[in-house]
Order: C-alpha cells, then structure tokens, then sequence
C-alpha cells in the first residue's frame, strides 16, 4: 500500500484482495464443542486455571 496515498490507494485493496484469495485452507474447521467438551479442553492445558461454577 502505497502510504502517501493512503486512503485513496485503491490499487491497494485489488492488491490485498489478491494475495488473500492465494491462501488456502490448510486444516478443515473442528467441529463444536458442547459444554463438557470444552471444560475438558479447558482443563487438560496447564497454564489455564479454571474451576467449575459453583
């Protein structure tokens, strides 16, 4: 993007939307989660501390 331009650089925003459609998918999107899925996914990692509401 040129910055002097900016924000009439609208070559800019054919340019972006040029490099974004080069990216593909590289891992389909999980499937969601239901509650006691997530508390489980939650808990397993060691940095998060999460309890439960009461």
């Amino acid at each position: 993007m040129n910055a002097t331009a900016y924000p009439r650089d609208f070559a800019g925003l054919v340019r972006a939307h040029r490099e974004l459609t080069r990216i593909r998918t590289r891992y389909p999107m999980p499937l969601p989660l239901d509650a006691p899925g997530a508390a489980a996914v939650i808990t397993a990692r060691g940095e998060i501390a999460w309890q439960p509401a009461q």
